[in-house]
């Protein structure tokens, strides 16, 4: 089983607007091409800064929109949002994003069963 997360840091905003319809977005006009990953991923885990500086929540991603053109995103479209408890510390910060895997994280298996509900964010 292909387990890569890309682990994404995200700002209290991006949580607001972008994932309340399970939507990441990678580069595009107000970020460097450099900020689109290269590879595609199962997941997509959410780092938050301060105060607690972790990961909090795993995405299991159900497709991907590449763009070409370096000023539009990419698009990860997440078929659900995990919240692990208790979340995952980092000991650094991360930048835009960096790839791991479920096994560096500590995840030893993700077991869903997916039902389509209404998110809300806090």
């Amino acid at each position: 089983m292909d387990d890569t997360v890309i682990v994404r840091s995200i700002t209290h905003d991006e949580w607001q607007g972008h994932l309340s319809s399970l939507e990441v977005y990678f580069g595009g006009r107000t970020q460097a091409a450099s900020a689109k990953p290269a590879r595609n991923a199962k997941y997509v885990a959410f780092y938050r800064g301060a105060p607690g500086s972790a990961i909090t929540h795993l995405g299991l991603v159900d497709r991907i929109e590449r763009s070409a053109d370096l000023l539009k995103s990419d698009v990860f479209h997440l078929k659900c949002l995990i919240k692990l408890d208790p979340p995952i510390p980092c000991g650094h910060p991360i930048g835009n994003f960096l790839y791991t895997t479920l096994e560096e994280l500590g995840i030893s298996r993700v077991r869903l069963t997916l039902k389509r509900e209404r998110v809300t964010f806090r």
